[in-house]
Parts: structure tokens; sequence; C-alpha cells
């Protein structure tokens, strides 16, 4: 479980009463996490303000070190999702790089158009098209990328309010539904685009 300024703590299995316990090791107990991801492979991933961006773990989250760019150190690193298709990882950084990770090293794809006015804070990966993902902004919707993160197009038709220029808090895919459904979460209620992020519809009915 991360958290915003008390670091990352660890469920202890058969522990009655207390169940979570902080993982520390040359982190600080004030670290801010922002998303947590572990792979299919089992390798797990953890974006923080600070401290080189993105951490890993291969032992279960026991112990954490900070992730090689290969030069470049990342001051922050907001959001991450696997691809189901080919397992390419995809992260979103300072002023609204996108890196990607795939054949054992981490590359860096580019930024989308608005630089830091579009840092993703969410990212999902399509779960059947290679190279397609789909980023969700802090004020200007969701932006699709079918080339690994290269280039970026804007994808708010239908339904996404104020032209889609909206916060988007995450986004994720629907495992159960058929055809592929994207669902977005943003201030004005919940939405889902079922091509692609071409159109989208209001999913919000039945909620408080």
């Amino acid at each position: 479980a991360g958290t915003f300024n008390q670091g990352l703590h660890r469920s202890i299995p058969g522990v009655i009463g207390n169940r979570w316990a902080p993982v520390l090791g040359s982190l600080p107990a004030n670290l801010v996490v922002n998303d947590l991801l572990v792979t299919a492979a089992g390798t797990a991933y953890m974006a923080v303000y600070g401290y080189g961006g993105l951490q890993q773990s291969s032992d279960g989250g026991r112990s954490w070190l900070p992730v090689d760019f290969g030069g470049p150190t990342l001051s922050i690193v907001h959001a991450m999702d696997e691809s189901p298709v080919d397992g390419t990882i995809y992260i979103s950084a300072d002023d609204g790089q996108v890196w990607r990770f795939a054949g054992g090293y981490w590359d860096f794809a580019g930024r989308l158009p608005g630089g830091a006015s579009h840092t993703p804070w969410a990212f999902a990966a399509d779960p059947t098209v290679a190279g397609r993902v789909f980023a969700g902004t802090f004020g200007d919707g969701v932006w699709r990328s079918d080339d690994y993160g290269e280039n970026w197009i804007k994808v708010a038709g239908g339904a996404l309010p104020n032209g889609g220029s909206i916060h988007i808090f995450d986004l994720e895919f629907d495992p159960e539904l058929s055809p592929t459904t994207l669902w977005a979460g943003t201030p004005l209620g919940i939405f889902y685009s079922q091509d692609g992020g071409v159109t989208w519809v209001d999913g919000s009915a039945g909620l408080g």
C-alpha cells in the first residue's frame, strides 16, 4: 500500500490485529508513493516523488532499489502500466515525459504535446492492441498513442464534459466486458469508451 507522506506499507500474512508494517530499507519514512505495479514476471515497481522517481523490488516488496535509466535521473514518476499483450511497461515522469521498458532496457519514448500540463496522472495499456496506450492528464482529458508512446492524439468525443478538457484521475480496462471497455474516473463522474477512446458514454448512473 502506497501512501502520501507515510511511505510504503506491506501486509504481514497471519498476524492478528495490526497486519501492516512499513517498508523502509534505504527509503525515507515520509516517502510519497504515487503508484504501484507488479508485473507479470513478478517484479514490483513503485512510482515516487523524488529518490530517482522509480524504485523496483524483486523480493516481494521487502527491499527496493532505484531504477537505472542509463544516465537521466527522474525526480517524479506519476503513473505506470504494463501491456498484457507484449509486456511493455509505460511510465510517466517530469514534464510530460513517457518512458517504456521492453527488451531489457528503459527507453525514452517522448513527451505528450503539452509538456508539464499534460503529465499523465494515469496510464492504461490496451489489453488487445500492442503499442496502444492511454494517458489521463490533469485538466486536458484522455490521450492515446498507437506507437508505444511516441506520438499522441486527444480522444475526447461523446459525453466527456468540456470537450474532453477535464481532470482524469484514473484509467482502467474492464477485464470482463466485450467489446474492450476503457473506464475513466473524473471529478464529474465515471465515463467509458468501447471504441478506443473515440467516443465516451456517461456511466455514472446509480452513483450517489
